[in-house]
């Protein structure tokens, strides 16, 4: 619960200074790269996270990884996560961000999890039902998943939608051991 409260804090603070940083497409898309280059990284984000390693050494090591690829609004800011030891949180920040950018948009994230890759008539018909489902425009992420024999789990925001077969044959094995 902090965690979520912290980020959105912070990502409440990105979205304000959108202009400073050269829109919130741009925003967006350099904090996409420090996530990502987190994550492509172990020693960059054990380096950050650690307690051990001064405020300092993480604003040079930040400035020589970021200084010519982000805004200097976005590097100023990782600088406050550092100076704040907020820096574990940035990855949360970056998708509360991201949904409070959606949420502006009238956008939606989708995400749909199939026993096999979707048919451009199922997907066609699927973003039409969770549009009028949601209300808002829909943005889908697909991910094909055997382990779930047939049929699909869509989670729209909080929301999870689970017609998987697998799905299924759980509810009948509970059903049966019920009656045991």
């Amino acid at each position: 619960m902090l965690l979520k409260a912290v980020a959105q804090r912070y990502a409440g603070a990105l979205l304000s200074l959108e202009q400073k940083a050269g829109g919130l497409d741009k925003l967006e898309k350099d904090l996409e790269l420090v996530a990502a280059t987190m994550r492509e990284h172990d020693g960059l984000r054990h380096a950050l996270e650690s307690p051990t390693v001064a405020s300092s050494k993480k604003h040079t090591v930040l400035k020589g990884v970021f200084e010519k690829e982000i805004s200097s609004t976005v590097l100023h800011f990782l600088y406050v996560l550092v100076d704040k030891k907020r820096e574990e949180y940035i990855e949360t920040i970056l998708t509360v961000f991201q949904e409070r950018l959606r949420e502006r948009r009238g956008e939606v994230a989708c995400h749909v999890r199939s026993a096999k890759p979707l048919t451009a008539s199922i997907r066609k018909d699927l973003e039409k039902s969770l549009k009028a489902f949601s209300g808002k425009s829909v943005l889908l992420t697909e991910e094909v998943e055997p382990e779930l024999l047939a049929g699909m789990v869509v989670t729209v925001g909080d929301r999870v939608i689970d017609t998987s077969f697998r799905h299924q044959l759980r509810e009948v094995e509970d059903r049966l051991s019920r009656v045991e």
